[in-house]
């Protein structure tokens, strides 16, 4: 899967540093699951990334409450102190961005202390619509893609990122070209290329390090982002992290193995 790249990917597969729980409504399991999980792939380090998100307007929330995170933070403390010694267990979000609430949701990043930040785009604004879920299997969200121009809307998405990277504090963007993963006839044309360029470009000179996640496998066999993009980004100097955007226990470090040695 990666015999295009120039040389072999560095990137920590004993870490899972994407992971979700059952308070964003779309996964299943206890957070101590996941954990356990993680103990058995003989992960060092598992890293919860919860959704956090504001001002979207949409038919399902798919992201916690302040009282939610305020439960979140309560178990991973808990499983912290319980595992300390066995598997390192980090509190993080993954924060979505929108273009109309910078301020709001850089005042709730500054109430916690996160363990890591991870950068998504899940939701475009439309005027005087509901937002459009880019990354969603419903089919309400795919025909309204289909309706627009979807290679204009993969521009408003690598847009926002190149905004939201230089807003946000974030450690990590998260799967970078997973957007419209529902629609497979649109692929990333020259122009956005040129965009994700000037993405990779920042993050690297912030220090940012950009994901590796194993979700992809599932959609296309080829994790996200392709391994085009991650030549481009070693050329670059970007640094790597691993992520398999787990919703249940089983999918704890999973096609971590795929990754060359």
């Amino acid at each position: 899967m990666f015999k295009t790249l120039p040389r072999p990917l560095i990137v920590d597969s004993r870490s899972d540093g994407h992971v979700h729980t059952k308070w964003c409504r779309h996964a299943t399991g206890e957070m101590e699951d996941y954990v356990q999980e993680g103990l058995q792939r003989g992960l060092r380090e598992i890293i919860f990334l919860e959704h956090m998100e504001e001002g979207i307007i949409t038919s399902r929330t798919t992201w916690l409450s302040e009282d939610e995170f305020d439960l979140y933070f309560a178990e991973g403390k808990r499983l912290q102190e319980k595992y300390r010694g066995q598997i390192a267990v980090k509190i993080g979000v993954e924060v979505g961005y929108n273009p109309a609430c910078t301020e709001k949701i850089l005042h709730r990043l500054s109430t916690r202390a996160w363990d890591k930040i991870g950068l998504s785009y899940h939701f475009l604004p439309v005027k005087n619509e509901p937002h459009i879920n880019l990354l969603s299997s419903r089919p309400e969200h795919s025909l309204r893609v289909r309706q627009r121009s979807p290679h204009k809307i993969a521009e408003q998405y690598l847009d926002g990122l190149i905004k939201a990277v230089e807003i946000f504090p974030v450690h990590a963007v998260c799967h970078l070209d997973a957007a419209l993963r529902h629609i497979p006839e649109i692929s990333f044309a020259k122009h956005h290329l040129a965009k994700v360029r000037q993405l990779l470009a920042i993050i690297q000179r912030k220090g940012i390090a950009l994901e590796i996640n194993t979700s992809g496998f599932d959609y296309r066999n080829e994790c996200f982002p392709a391994h085009s993009i991650i030549a481009i980004a070693q050329e670059m100097g970007v640094l790597f992290v691993a992520g398999s955007d787990a919703h249940s226990p089983k999918d704890v470090g999973r096609y971590f193995d795929r990754f060359p040695t």
